[in-house]
């Protein structure tokens, strides 16, 4: 839920910036438009807004202004489960430095399911590009996504490996942590 008082701040200052007076009724109804928004969604939606309107925003230019961040958001995750897919195939646990990505796989069916659906692609891509945003908003997600050895490892008592760490930000967090204090992640 947005906060209030970094809402206020801001939209007092677009309405400076539009040269329009932020009455104590039109932040209301602003406010109980768009507190369903995070605050850096909000900030976000501000940003784009700054830039590139000519006109004071209506409440739906807020909400236009994040989906069009997360449909790109969208796009780039599915490439990055996909790549992830084609490198280390079905066999190997995956853990994305997107939770969100976890999620929507989770919910399409798993990370096996998701490397083998070669076939239909195009359908594919169009059922995590929607399910995506849910996901982002969404408060916990699964640490990792298992994958097929490490299911059958499970039930045979074998070692379980470590999942492959995917995203530059995990990449650069565990080589940090390697380097500064000698710890495996």
């Amino acid at each position: 839920m947005l906060n209030k008082s970094l809402f206020s701040k801001n939209f007092t200052g677009i309405c400076e910036l539009f040269d329009k007076q932020a009455s104590d009724t039109l932040t209301s109804i602003y406010y109980e438009s768009l507190k369903v928004m995070t605050d850096q969604e909000f900030k976000t939606a501000i940003t784009r807004i700054i830039t590139t309107s000519k006109f004071f925003p209506k409440p739906a230019d807020f909400l236009e202004a994040i989906r069009m961040d997360e449909s790109a958001q969208a796009i780039l995750a599915y490439e990055k489960a996909v790549t992830a897919g084609r490198q280390h195939g079905c066999y190997r646990s995956v853990k994305f430095d997107d939770p969100a990505i976890h999620s929507t796989i989770e919910l399409m069916g798993g990370w096996q399911q998701f490397c083998l659906s070669e076939d239909s692609r195009k359908w594919q891509q169009k059922e995590f590009e929607k399910i995506y945003p849910v996901m982002l908003r969404r408060g916990s997600h699964p640490k990792y996504l298992p994958g097929q050895s490490e299911e059958r490892n499970a039930l045979t008592g074998h070692k379980i490996t470590s999942p492959v760490l995917i995203g530059e930000r995990l990449q650069l967090q565990q080589t940090t942590k390697k380097e500064l204090w000698g710890i495996e992640p």
